[in-house]
């Protein structure tokens, strides 16, 4: 194999893994993307949840007959809050840590496949 021919190779394997890093790029993103997206469903389906929550904790609230009552369903209020809120966390953090996993896979592949690559090289 001449020098040409030999550059030619090379050039050709270069855009080769180019290629494949692109397209684990773009899998990436696009697993970001639907990631990011589920989040974002999620907070905004917490958020009016929470919000029809405070609303009928108002009503409840306004309604007492004594300050004793209004207390008691404000405490209940304020304790049902926090545990939704401990709740909607961890769901959020375990959709988070899937996200990032799933965006990271193709980068993950590509990595083992080019360093597969080098050491088969050797």
């Amino acid at each position: 194999m001449d020098a040409a021919e030999t550059l030619k190779a090379a050039a050709e394997a270069v855009t080769e893994q180019s290629r494949k890093n692109l397209e684990a790029v773009v899998a990436s993103a696009s697993a970001a993307a639907k990631g990011a997206e589920a989040l974002g469903g999620e907070a905004a389906a917490w958020s009016r949840s929470f919000l029809e929550t405070h609303a009928a904790a108002a009503k409840a609230v306004a309604a007492a007959k004594t300050p004793l009552e209004a207390f008691e369903v404000q405490t209940a209020f304020a304790r049902g809050a926090f545990e939704s809120y401990v709740a909607e966390m961890s769901k959020v953090g375990e959709m988070l840590a899937a996200a990032c996993k799933d965006a990271a896979a193709p980068l993950n592949a590509r990595a083992s496949e080019a360093m597969a690559g080098l050491n088969g090289a050797r």
